[in-house]
């Protein structure tokens, strides 16, 4: 059996191509992909520390401080101190961010489609079922 024959293979090849494909339609967006990973997360919560932003993107929290700091200075997120105390920052969205964020995820949804749309005549569904499963097996191995 070739090495490119092999599953793993395969499912490394399609990550990367379909990373890929999604660095792109972002990046003709105006934002890279941390950014628009941030302020997807940050839609969703209605506001978040650095801290929890990094935690959602998976990512480190000098990585998150970088994409925060251009993300403000862009003007694309405002921050402002916990009520809490302390040192954190709580981050909302602005407008501009909502703006960007919205022309960025028309991309990827339309990205999205289009790789549902090579799916057929396999349905979606099954190939979701099955990289579930393939995920979970892999776990055992954690």
């Amino acid at each position: 059996m070739s090495p490119m024959d092999r599953l793993l293979a395969h499912l490394r090849l399609t990550a990367e191509a379909s990373q890929s494909a999604k660095d792109r339609a972002v990046l003709d967006s105006g934002l890279t992909k941390a950014q628009y990973n941030a302020l997807l997360m940050l839609r969703h919560s209605g506001e978040a520390t650095a801290s929890q932003l990094a935690r959602d993107c998976s990512i480190s929290q000098q990585a998150m401080s970088q994409t925060v700091k251009r993300l403000s200075e862009a003007d694309f997120i405002t921050s402002q101190p916990s009520p809490h105390g302390g040192r954190a920052l709580v981050l909302r969205l602005t407008d501009r961010g909502e703006r960007s964020l919205v022309t960025a995820d028309e991309r990827v949804r339309l990205l999205e489609q289009s790789l549902q749309d090579a799916v057929t005549p396999t349905r979606v569904d099954d190939l979701l079922t099955t990289l579930d499963r393939i995920r979970e097996a892999a776990a055992l191995y954690d």
